[in-house]
């Protein structure tokens, strides 16, 4: 028999992890939920949504578990405290590994992570709890990803790197083997990181500027 789970959540990102929970997991999902000033609806994808205030007397934390669907808004401050808000009462937060994705007896993940297809896990990784782990991202072996991350994708963390609780890795970046990247970093997309990070720095690739001549010119057309 299937687990029955709760989402968090009803923007874009839960829509997404709704259809990986449906059609690629084991895991069944009954309903959603949202903290009762941010809920727009009743119902989507043919589920109820409930306020959260609530959550606990229609999905009770001893029958059902739950997935905090909140992306990286605020430097993923909301999911976690989302994911603080869900634990004290007292559900179980699972987490989704695609089933293509390989991972290792040494590799550890925490609870309410999400990790897409086409990423790739080395071994001896440690992921943390509550992190996101897009698209055809690669995480090499031996490093650690710390609690409440997000990496989008295609990032790649390569070996024995290490990277600090709250960060955001944009699309595209890559972290060199053995740096350490500080806590509630910001990482954007593109970016070459071969250097230790301190804490809340920002790293901003330089964008690709659109020409002088319009497609017509350029190409002589």
């Amino acid at each position: 028999m299937k687990e029955q789970i709760v989402i968090f959540g009803t923007d874009i990102y839960a829509q997404i992890v709704h259809t990986f929970f449906a059609e690629a997991s084991d895991f069944k999902v009954v309903g959603f939920t949202v903290h009762g000033s941010h809920r727009k609806q009743d119902n989507l994808s043919g589920l109820p949504v409930i306020d959260f205030e609530s959550v606990v007397t229609v999905y009770p934390p001893e029958t059902y578990k739950m997935y905090v669907a909140v992306a990286q808004s605020r430097l993923n401050r909301v999911r976690a405290r989302v994911y603080e808000e869900a634990k004290a009462l007292g559900y179980e937060l699972v987490s989704y590994v695609y089933p293509g994705v390989k991972t290792w007896s040494n590799v550890t993940i925490g609870d309410n992570c999400f990790i897409f297809d086409g990423c790739t896990i080395n071994p001896f990784v440690s992921i943390g709890n509550n992190v996101i782990v897009w698209q055809g991202c690669v995480i090499g072996h031996h490093s650690r990803i710390g609690n409440h991350v997000f990496m989008a994708g295609p990032s790649v963390v390569a070996s024995s790197a290490e990277v600090g609780d709250y960060t955001f890795i944009g699309i595209n970046a890559t972290v060199r083997e053995g740096i350490t990247i500080g806590e509630e970093c910001m990482i954007g997309a593109g970016s070459l990181i071969m250097r230790n990070a301190k804490p809340r720095q920002v790293y901003a690739a330089e964008r690709t500027r659109p020409a002088k001549l319009d497609t017509y010119q350029f190409l002589g057309l």
